[in-house]
């Protein structure tokens, strides 16, 4: 709650300070809401390596822009009218506006992250090139195969906030295990939250969800449209449960021995978390 909080007022004080006031308020929606996990993960390992706190809230900025940024552009892509608890960007403000500050979001997140280093900026180049890419796959590749569009549009940015936390505690040579960590618990992110989208859509045709269908075409269900629904959850948790000790394993393994501990937990705690705000229980 209190990195949130940091976050929030992060946020509030960048937007005021550097957006023009012409599109404040197309900024300001844009970047609302949510729950600034990506963020907070972020101030989580900086702190755990005993970061510089300041440089680390400018991180976890920078990563909730272009979250934010990438989640309103998908919403056009997937003409997507609701957006936590809300209309979308681009169904309040217009496409045209939604596109435009987007994109002006992207170099102000590469801007915060400057004292870092050339590598920070770099790894929000890169991962705002992998967010995109996994877009273009996503569309124009209707048979893509769901790892690598969930590696690139949702890993991407669990990497770089694991990334951006280790460099704001001068711990470059800790970035590799943890991108590994972070691509895994980015898959066990989207498995769970694809799970509660199966439970809550299904009722309603979840056959017209094209990411449903590679969902359940990754879990392995070639007759996808005649699955029963138990079934499909019933996999889907046992992939979920994979992944979770996956992370865990990866986790252990970190030489920075107190960081690998709190993230060890964190995969388990993160889905269930998840599927119970969804009205679903774990199972394992």
């Amino acid at each position: 709650m209190k990195a949130r909080m940091a976050i929030e007022a992060g946020i509030e004080r960048f937007l005021n300070e550097n957006i023009e006031a012409r599109v404040l308020d197309v900024a300001n929606y844009i970047v609302s809401g949510g729950k600034r996990f990506r963020g907070a993960l972020a101030l989580l390992v900086s702190d755990l390596l005993n970061g510089n706190r300041e440089l680390a809230i400018s991180s976890a900025i920078a990563i909730e822009l272009v979250h934010a940024s990438s989640l309103a552009i998908d919403d056009i892509i997937d003409l997507d009218y609701c957006r936590r608890g809300g209309p979308s960007a681009w169904v309040a403000h217009g496409v045209s506006k939604t596109v435009l500050v987007s994109n002006l979001l992207i170099p102000h997140a590469q801007m915060l992250v400057e004292p870092l280093g050339e590598l920070a900026v770099h790894e929000v180049i890169d991962s705002w090139l992998r967010i995109t890419k996994g877009e273009i796959l996503d569309v124009f590749e209707e048979n893509a195969p769901y790892e690598d569009v969930v590696v690139l549009k949702t890993s991407s940015l669990f990497q770089l906030a694991l990334a951006l936390g280790c460099l704001s505690a001068n711990r470059p040579e800790l970035i590799p295990v943890l991108k590994e960590y972070g691509r895994i618990l980015g898959m066990a992110y989207q498995v769970a939250d694809d799970i509660v989208d199966f439970h809550n859509i299904e009722k309603k045709g979840w056959r017209e969800a094209l990411s449903l269908k590679k969902f359940v075409k990754w879990l392995g269900l070639s007759n996808a449209d005649g699955e029963e629904k138990a079934t499909v959850l019933r996999v889907g948790k046992d992939r979920l449960k994979g992944l979770v000790e996956l992370a865990t394993d990866v986790a252990l393994a970190i030489e920075a021995k107190e960081l690998g501990s709190y993230l060890a937990v964190l995969p388990y705690f993160m889905v269930s978390r998840m599927l119970e705000e969804g009205g679903l229980d774990l199972g394992f």
